[in-house]
């Protein structure tokens, strides 16, 4: 009989720690993903561009995106701004001379040096239909975007903005706070409402 109700005890304290180890492994599927996971996060003083698409496009939408920001940042700002231009002074003689040892060697600089990080980032949100790019100088994001619909709408024949349903450009982020709106729209309504030398302006908020 003690031998049975060990056995059975034994038994029991199995299904016990079985049951445990099931429950944590289904616990451990629950965990959200790491804050930085995603390209990084969002922060006062970014600036940058949020975009709209429709469920299960965003991957799609993403894409479409980093295309038209490439070609703009070509088009408005130009892409060669970084580039070692010292040989556009060098006279047509003096490249015929060149060493082909040092052609080589020029080439091998230009290589090992270091891409340049794009103006722009996206940032992955956790929410459906909604995409966020960072965005740095020389990108202003209200001009930027302007420009880009303006050329869109130029150009009808051109298929652009498949999956792109809405662009909204944001001049700056700010702490969720009245302090924090306070600073924000110091600075980014004082051009507009507050230049030397401009008209008096007044901007009201009705709510029905």
């Amino acid at each position: 009989m003690p031998d049975e109700s060990r056995k059975r005890k034994a038994s029991t304290d199995d299904h016990s720690h079985a049951g445990k180890r099931s429950r944590a492994q289904g616990r451990k599927q629950w965990r959200g993903l790491p804050a930085k996971q995603g390209g990084g996060s969002i922060e006062p003083g970014d600036s940058g561009i949020w975009a709209t698409c429709n469920m299960g496009r965003e991957a799609k939408a993403v894409a479409e995106l980093r295309d038209m920001f490439e070609e703009h940042v070509e088009k408005m700002y130009g892409g060669g701004a970084g580039r070692d231009d010292d040989a556009a002074g060098v006279d047509a003689s003096t490249q015929e001379d060149a060493d082909v040892e040092a052609e080589i060697a020029k080439e091998l600089e230009d290589i090992r040096k270091p891409a340049k990080e794009p103006p722009f980032r996206h940032i992955r949100v956790d929410t459906d239909c909604i995409m966020f790019f960072k965005t740095k100088a020389p990108i202003e994001p209200v001009e930027f975007v302007r420009r880009m619909c303006e050329d869109a709408m130029a150009s009808s024949e051109r298929k652009t903005g498949r999956f792109i349903k809405r662009l909204t450009p944001m001049t700056l982020m700010g702490k969720a706070h009245q302090k924090g709106l306070e600073e924000v729209a110091a600075q980014v309504l004082a051009p507009h409402f507050h230049a030397e030398g401009s008209a008096g302006k007044k901007a009201s908020i009705s709510g029905a």
